[in-house]
């Protein structure tokens, strides 16, 4: 949904977007975690639930860590390209 935003995109589309991202989250990680520990024994959910729910935050944390620099390289990458493809003997460029 949010890779057909443009820059004119409407307070209901990024509301809309933004409910089904709220809903979809917690379906997962709640079907995740009841998977993950469903064939623990009894004294052993805490703990399995526990651990699950760390690795869940560690992973959200690297991957965020991991993403910022990504899209920073990506915007210096695709910058340096425009700028190479840019024609200076284009009539845009000619001083009048």
């Amino acid at each position: 949904m949010r890779a057909r935003m443009t820059s004119s995109v409407d307070y209901m589309m990024v509301a809309v977007a933004m409910l089904v991202l709220g809903a979809g989250i917690p379906a997962c990680i709640i079907t995740l975690t009841s998977l993950g520990v469903s064939d623990l024994p009894p004294q052993k959910v805490a703990g399995g639930a526990g651990l699950q729910n760390f690795l869940r935050i560690m992973s959200m944390a690297i991957g965020a860590s991991v993403t910022q620099p990504y899209c920073e390289h990506m915007t210096k990458y695709s910058r340096a390209e425009l700028v190479a493809a840019i024609d200076p003997t284009a009539p845009v460029f000619r001083s009048r």
